[in-house]
Formats: C-alpha cells, sequence, structure tokens
C-alpha cells in the first residue's frame, strides 16, 4: 500500500465529503466502519462510526456503533442501525 504524505483514510473521507459537498450545495453525514489501527482516522473524521465486534480492542471507544462480527453481515447491521436512528 502507498500513499501521498499526510494522507489516509481520514482525509480522505473529509476531502471526498467536500467534493460532494461542493457538486450537489449539500453537506453529507459521512459514515466509516473499521476494524484495524490504520482505520482509526477515519473512524474519528466520520459524524457515525462503526466496528465490528471482533475489531481490536483499541478501535472500539472510537465507534458509536460496536456490530456483529465482520463475517456475519456487520456492514447490513450498520445500515440496519442507521435506518432506525
Amino acid at each position: 500500500e502507498v500513499q501521498a504524505g499526510g494522507c489516509d483514510k481520514g482525509t480522505g473521507l473529509v476531502r471526498l465529503a467536500d467534493l460532494c459537498g461542493r457538486l450537489n450545495g449539500r453537506r453529507y453525514v459521512t459514515v466509516a466502519a473499521g476494524n484495524h489501527e490504520n482505520d482509526l482516522p477515519m473512524l474519528r473524521a466520520a459524524d457515525v462510526s462503526a466496528c465490528p465486534s471482533d475489531a481490536l480492542p483499541s478501535i472500539v471507544p472510537y465507534c458509536t456503533f460496536v456490530l456483529g462480527p465482520f463475517a456475519d453481515g456487520c456492514i447490513a447491521d450498520l445500515i440496519d442501525r442507521l435506518e432506525k436512528t
């Protein structure tokens, strides 16, 4: 994996939301899910963050939602929870 210096998943998420907002004149709510240390910048940058229950323990405190295990449909679980909020 190679990326530009100073760029991580968090800066990518913020830049994507900004670009979409400029194109459509809206402010988007960002949602991110991750399970490892390299996901922390993205989880911190997101408006709503989530992780599977089998994520690294250090990830959990940064998440709005703790979902089912990764292999058992955690993204479907996230979508279901978002629909209920």
